[in-house]
């Protein structure tokens, strides 16, 4: 299945230097340690043990997994996050 921008779900970019961008250690911010682009198009998020962050999510991991939605490319909350189902987005 191709979409728009001319990639298959099974051959998304799998490197930062594949899409142009910064180098995960880049998106370092309060809360959040890194953003990393993996295998597939995969996109994991580490959050920081900061102190005014709940304790529940503090380095945690928050992994997205492109699915195919009817010819649209979605990313959906994978079971492989280690953020508790309560303080993850919803899809």
């Amino acid at each position: 299945m191709a979409f728009a921008e001319g990639v298959t779900l099974g051959s998304m970019y799998q490197t930062h230097d594949s899409l142009g961008i910064a180098a995960s250690a880049s998106y370092k911010s309060k809360y959040v340690s890194y953003v990393s682009i993996r295998a597939n198009g995969i996109i994991a998020i580490g959050y920081t043990n900061e102190k005014t962050l709940s304790p529940k999510v503090t380095g945690k991991l928050l992994v997205y997994v492109p699915t195919n939605k009817g010819a649209n490319l979605q990313w959906v909350v994978s079971t492989a996050s280690t953020v508790p189902t309560k303080y993850r987005p919803k899809n």
